[in-house]
């Protein structure tokens, strides 16, 4: 029907990227090893972390030894988180179509900007928009509630709360700037571009389908 239609148009959603992208402030600033201290990191033998197991992670070295890789084994950094992230959409139906909410997110690694995230992405340790409202939903509203391990060759033990919640009734359709609605076909779309979707999203979207 004609009211069937997304809240907001392909062309809409890839132009907000691209002024969010442009009005962006992260810089990104190497840092050897030797200076972290200077920048407030303790190193001891085996790692470097923040002073009382503060920030997101800890980078520990480890020494792997396996008989079934190219090598018999190696030495490597890894990442240890400090706790568990939580990454969630919320989603509800607008003019009968299922949107997700989605932000321009940042975080280190990004090659352009800001990209399509989850609407709560949300570090160890950190307060998210909209956290309290997706670890809080009753059971009813929360159609996938699952922790995922983390890619193993770069982060140790690591795992995040991966969470698809139903917005509850009354949940507000306009959203501050950095937020915006999306149906799955829209995301699955502009997943075709590199770095525009970024991995959490994507692992969600994967979830989406068979949930809803």
């Amino acid at each position: 029907s004609p009211a069937a239609r997304p809240r907001h148009t392909l062309a809409e959603l890839t132009r907000w990227l691209t002024d969010m992208r442009a009005g962006a402030p992260g810089s990104v600033r190497r840092v050897p090893l030797r200076d972290t201290e200077r920048a407030g990191w303790v190193r001891t033998a085996d790692a470097i972390a923040r002073p009382d197991g503060g920030g997101a992670f800890a980078v520990i070295g480890a020494r792997v030894e396996a008989d079934n890789r190219e090598v018999t084994s190696w030495s490597q950094p890894l990442l240890e988180p400090t706790g568990t992230a939580v990454h969630a959409f919320l989603a509800t139906r607008l003019d009968g179509v299922l949107h997700v909410l989605v932000q321009a997110y940042e975080e280190a690694g990004s090659l352009n900007g800001p990209e399509l995230a989850p609407t709560v992405q949300c570090l160890p340790g950190e307060r998210s928009r909209y956290l309290d409202e997706v670890v809080s939903a009753p059971a009813a509203r929360v159609h996938y509630d699952v922790l995922q391990s983390e890619e193993g060759g770069r982060f140790h033990r690591a795992e995040s709360r991966n969470m698809l919640v139903e917005a509850p009734e009354g949940f507000p359709v306009e959203q501050p700037p950095e937020y915006r609605w999306a149906t799955l076909d829209q995301l699955a779309r502009i997943t075709r571009f590199g770095h525009h979707v970024n991995i959490q999203a994507r692992t969600l979207l994967a979830c989406l389908p068979s949930t809803w």
